[in-house]
C-alpha cells in the first residue's frame, strides 16, 4: 500500500516543496516505512510506500533514462500480470511493479494501461514532451484524485492529500454535503463535495500538458482480473456477520465521509478486527459480501481500512450469497440511531446549523431499514467531518 500525489506546472520557474510535503504527510497512513520526492523544474511527485521486500529499484520515484529521454513514475499498488509483462521484453523480472509500469509506458505510450492487469493508480513525467500521465486500474480498486488550478495540476491519492493544497482556499457545496446524506447509498462521492476536485474514473487514463488535461477511457486487454480472484491469496478472512456495535461510535470517527465512499455497512467491526489480525503479514484477503451489493464500495472500504492498519487488502466475493440476518440491521439501527438523534436535536450542531430539520424529516419518512442505518452512519460521520473541516459558511 502506499500514497501518491504531484503538483505539475509547466510555466513555473520555481517549485513550492512545502505544500508537496504537507500532501505527502497528510497520507502518510497509507505508507509509514518510506517517503521521497522528485522535483524537476515546475513538477514534483511524492511518495509513501509500506515496505514488503526489494532495494532500489522499489523506492519511488522511480527513474527510467532512455538515451535522451528521462521518466518518473509515482505508483501505488499491484500488478498480477507483472511476470507477462516481464515476458514481453525478454526480462528476467522487473525489481518492483512501478518499474514494470513505467518500461510499459515508454513502450507503448498511452496504451500502456491495456497491457496490465491490477489494481494500481499511477502517474508517469514524460521530461521531454513536458507531459504527466495518470491512470487508474480497469476497476477502480486504487482511488485517484485531482485538481486543474489554473493550468497546474494537482493530483492525490485521497482527497485530503488536495485539500492540504489548496489550504484556505477549499470551497464546499452546501447542496451536495446535504445530498450526501440524503441520497441512497452510492449516489454522491466525497469529490461531489468539493469544488474542482475530479475522481479519474476506472478505466480511465489522463494526460495533462500545456495544453491542459484531457481524459480518456481505455479498455484492458488483460486476461483475468486477479483483484478478486481466490488462487494464490492464502487463508481467506471471513468476517463474522454478527454485529459487535460497542465501539461504533469510534470506528465512524476513524473512518471521514469526506474522504471515503459515502456509505456505512453494518459489518465493519468485524471486519476490522479481521484485518488487524493480519497486521504483522501486511497483507490480508477477505471475503466480503458487499462485492454482491456495491462493488465500488467494497473496493474503497478495503483501501481505506487496510490503509488505517496497515494492510495491503484484497477482497474476493462469497462463494454464495447468504440472507441478510435481520437481528443485526436491527442492532446497528439501535445504536446509530441513538447517536444520530442525538446530533440532530442538538441545535449546536452543524447537521442543524447547516441544514436545520431537513434532514431529521428525511430519516424519519425513510421506510427502507438498511437505509436507515446507512443514513444514521452519514449523518454521524458528517457531523464529525464538519467538526474537523468546518469550511462552509454557518
Amino acid at each position: 500500500m502506499s500514497s501518491i500525489c504531484g503538483i505539475v506546472d509547466f510555466e513555473a520557474n520555481t517549485f513550492d516543496f512545502e505544500r508537496l510535503r504537507d500532501m505527502g504527510r497528510a497520507m502518510v497512513l497509507r505508507g509509514k516505512d518510506q517517503s521521497g520526492a522528485y522535483i524537476k523544474s515546475g513538477v514534483g511527485f511524492q511518495h509513501n510506500r509500506m515496505i514488503w521486500s526489494g532495494g532500489v529499484r522499489s523506492r519511488q520515484p522511480y527513474t527510467a533514462v532512455k538515451g535522451e529521454r528521462a521518466y518518473t513514475i509515482v505508483f501505488d499498488g499491484e500488478l498480477y500480470n507483472i511476470g507477462k509483462i516481464s515476458d514481453l521484453f525478454g526480462f528476467c523480472g522487473f525489481g518492483s511493479a512501478a518499474e514494470a509500469a513505467l518500461e510499459c509506458y515508454i513502450a507503448f505510450g498511452y496504451e500502456c494501461v491495456e497491457q496490465m492487469d491490477g489494481a494500481f493508480a499511477f502517474a508517469v513525467y514524460d521530461e521531454k514532451s513536458k507531459e504527466v500521465f495518470l491512470a487508474r486500474d480497469s476497476i477502480g480498486a486504487k482511488p485517484l484524485y485531482y485538481l486543474n488550478d489554473g493550468g497546474r495540476l494537482v493530483f492525490a491519492s485521497e482527497i485530503k492529500g488536495i485539500l492540504r493544497y489548496l489550504r484556505d482556499g477549499v470551497e464546499a457545496d452546501r447542496a451536495a454535503v446535504e445530498e450526501l446524506v440524503r441520497a441512497p447509498v452510492g449516489m454522491i462521492g466525497g469529490a461531489d463535495i468539493y469544488r474542482g476536485i475530479k475522481e479519474l474514473g476506472e478505466s480511465c487514463f489522463a494526460v495533462h500538458s500545456r495544453l491542459g488535461t484531457q481524459v480518456s477511457e481505455y479498455r484492458s486487454s488483460a486476461e483475468s482480473r486477479g483483484f478478486f480472484g481466490r488462487e494464490g491469496r492464502g487463508e481467506i478472512l471471513c468476517p463474522s456477520c454478527e454485529g459487535k456495535f460497542s465501539d461504533i461510535e469510534a470506528l465512524l470517527h476513524e473512518i471521514l465521509v469526506a474522504f471515503d465512499h459515502p456509505a456505512f455497512d453494518e459489518y465493519m467491526p468485524e471486519y476490522i478486527e479481521a484485518i488487524k489480525k493480519s497486521a504483522a503479514a501486511k497483507k490480508a484477503t477477505v471475503c466480503d459480501r458487499a462485492l454482491l451489493i456495491d462493488v465500488a464500495y467494497a473496493l474503497e472500504r478495503a483501501d481505506r481500512i487496510g490503509m488505517m492498519n496497515g494492510v495491503m487488502v484484497n477482497i474476493v466475493p462469497p462463494d454464495e450469497e447468504r440472507r441478510e440476518r435481520r437481528s443485526g440491521i436491527v442492532k446497528a439501527e439501535r445504536s446509530l440511531s441513538d447517536i444520530g438523534e442525538r446530533i440532530l436535536n442538538d441545535k449546536e450542531s452543524y447537521i442543524f446549523k447547516y441544514f436545520g430539520n431537513r434532514i431529521k424529516e428525511a430519516a424519519a419518512r425513510e421506510r427502507d431499514a438498511r437505509q436507515r442505518v446507512r443514513m444514521y452512519g452519514r449523518i454521524i460521520q458528517t457531523e464529525q467531518w464538519l467538526a474537523s473541516y468546518p469550511i462552509l459558511p454557518v
